[in-house]
């Protein structure tokens, strides 16, 4: 890493002349783009996965005016890597009892490509997914198969691949740990460091979610010379969850006439508590509203901490009014979000404005009510369908619902989102080429 003044400004200026260039390349110079959209790194949570299909919306959406091509690349896993997977959680145990630390036995789920390719498909268009398999830790099998169906870029990578033969765009979801350091291990700190300044170091060009991860990035990493790519807030919506009507999901699962939703996983961070404190608050003629939550009950940095929030729950007299759901598929949470009050999202921290439920309940026109910490505040829709409140507060978040249970306005029109939806998939495809252009020249020079 370079000391002194930090270059990514000049880069990222630089980037910003891109977007008109690219159209001219695509149309003349270059007459298509053959984009590889890799998921494997990404393809372990739900975040990244929802990441993925607004990539995949974005590049999609350009696909009607520029001759755009993508396939998703998925990663197989090797009877090496499975024996790996399945060893590590007992070798992490045992590394924390011989260092006389508090044992914690963490399992990780294994890549199940069909859920992912459901999850990313779900951006409304039609995803090609391609399957791979590496040898020996190298990217030679991923590399063979894209140099034979000659695609032009690849990302995002959210760990570096080193020297690379094709032109590639990094990934930094987040900084969360130099904020809060609290919820990650010394190594893990470690390690995001070592991931994030390798990625800063080999990348020509990174996309972050927000304006506030690409000023982090600045602050925490300074000398860097890759330019950086801050992606619109730009929810995109698959038609499809307009035209299937909610009230069969909602009797399937049996909720209550009125709910709020949580469609977070139980993570610290995302600060569940605040919504059932807020819940517990509501007075009289409240006593039927609930809240259902969807989203995984593992943390893997604190495995105890959904037993804590059971616990929680049982005190303050709410068993039969939180409703955990854990994992649903995407269609049936959409669904669950249409139907309820509003979307209540609490966190503490994210790298994307209001996390990507807050992205489903915009495009869906459900109704949002937001921690005010400032990444948020770049959730920009211009109307009052989001809500703030300050972080922490539960006296506040439950007079915000309280006015969410009287209001229940109705949302816009499926026509109107749809158009909402087009409009903001150009605007993300258009900063996602101006990312591949910009790697794709500084490849070449």
């Amino acid at each position: 890493m370079k000391g002194g003044r930090n270059k990514a400004g000049t880069s990222n200026e630089r980037g910003e002349m891109f977007s008109t260039e690219l159209s001219m390349r695509c149309r003349c110079s270059h007459p298509s783009l053959k984009v590889a959209l890799l998921g494997s790194h990404l393809a372990h949570w739900a975040g990244g996965n929802d990441f993925l299909r607004l990539c995949a919306g974005g590049l999609w959406q350009k696909q009607l005016s520029l001759q755009v091509t993508f396939s998703l690349f998925l990663a197989g896993e090797t009877s090496i890597e499975a024996i790996r997977r399945h060893l590590g959680p007992w070798k992490h145990l045992a590394g924390r009892l011989l260092k006389f630390e508090k044992p914690r036995l963490i399992k990780r789920p294994p890549l199940r490509i069909e859920q992912v390719i459901d999850s990313v498909s779900s951006f409304g268009g039609r995803l090609h997914a391609t399957g791979y398999r590496n040898q020996g830790g190298s990217y030679r099998g991923l590399i063979r198969i894209l140099e034979q169906q000659s695609y032009d870029a690849i990302l995002p990578f959210a760990v570096s691949p080193g020297r690379f033969p094709l032109p590639w765009v990094g990934y930094i979801p987040d900084l969360q740990h130099k904020h809060h350091p609290e919820f990650f291990s010394g190594n893990e700190c470690a390690d995001r460091d070592l991931q994030f300044t390798k990625l800063l170091r080999d990348a020509k060009a990174i996309v972050v979610n927000s304006r506030d991860a690409k000023r982090d990035i600045g602050h925490f990493y300074p000398g860097y010379d890759c330019a950086i790519f801050n992606l619109p807030f730009a929810p995109v919506l698959n038609p499809e969850w307009l035209a299937e009507p909610f009230q069969q999901t909602v009797s399937r699962y049996r909720l209550p006439e009125r709910y709020f939703l949580i469609s977070n996983q139980f993570w610290v961070h995302k600060s569940h508590a605040t919504a059932f404190e807020a819940l517990s608050r509501l007075d009289g003629g409240h006593s039927d509203v609930a809240i259902v939550c969807t989203g995984s009950t593992a943390d893997y940095r604190h495995p105890e901490y959904f037993g804590t929030l059971e616990r929680r729950i049982r005190d303050l007299g709410l068993r039969s009014r939180i409703l955990i759901l854990g994992r649903v598929p995407k269609h049936e949470q959409i669904q669950i979000m249409r139907a309820s009050v509003a979307v209540i999202q609490p966190t503490l921290f994210e790298g994307g404005p209001g996390g990507f439920a807050v992205y489903d309940a915009v495009c869906t026109g459900t109704p949002v009510i937001l921690s005010d910490i400032p990444i948020n505040r770049e959730v920009e829709i211009g109307d009052a369908s989001v809500q703030f409140f300050p972080p922490g507060c539960a006296d506040d978040l439950a007079e915000t619902m309280r006015m969410a249970l009287k209001r229940r306005s109705q949302p816009s029109g499926n026509e109107e989102l749809r158009r909402r939806s087009d409009r903001r998939a150009e605007r993300l495809g258009s900063r996602l080429l101006e990312a591949i252009e910009y790697a794709y020249k500084a490849a070449i020079t």
